[in-house]
């Protein structure tokens, strides 16, 4: 996921500039080992936090918060950043679609 961040956004992002941040939350009411985490990434080229769901260690929470970034990367995030920068895509990622770019091109220039 990383990586597929990194070369979605290199061009936003300045030279050693991370292409995410990393917070996480323990359950304190929690006792048992290990104890209920949840993380919550933010990917500031993009303006965006995704905060997975609750779970047992710090590592299966980064692995859900991962999951939510891929979801939002299939689902056209991709797209949808380029557009709101006044971009237009030349290819797509492979899932996508051209209808869903041509739908985005007409929201984001407001057009219905």
């Amino acid at each position: 996921v990383q990586n597929r961040l990194q070369q979605t956004f290199a061009k936003q992002l300045r030279p050693g500039q991370s292409v995410w941040e990393w917070s996480y939350e323990t359950d304190e009411e929690d006792r048992s080992w290990p104890a209920r985490c949840r993380a919550t990434v933010t990917i500031p080229v993009v303006g965006r936090s995704f905060t997975g769901a609750w779970v047992r260690g710090q590592r299966d929470a980064q692995i859900e918060a991962c999951g939510l970034v891929a979801q939002f990367l299939s689902e056209g995030g991709e797209v949808a950043t380029m557009l709101s920068k006044g971009e237009l895509p030349r290819t797509l990622s492979k899932g996508s679609s051209t209808e869903f770019a041509d739908d985005m091109s007409d929201s984001a220039l407001g057009s219905e």
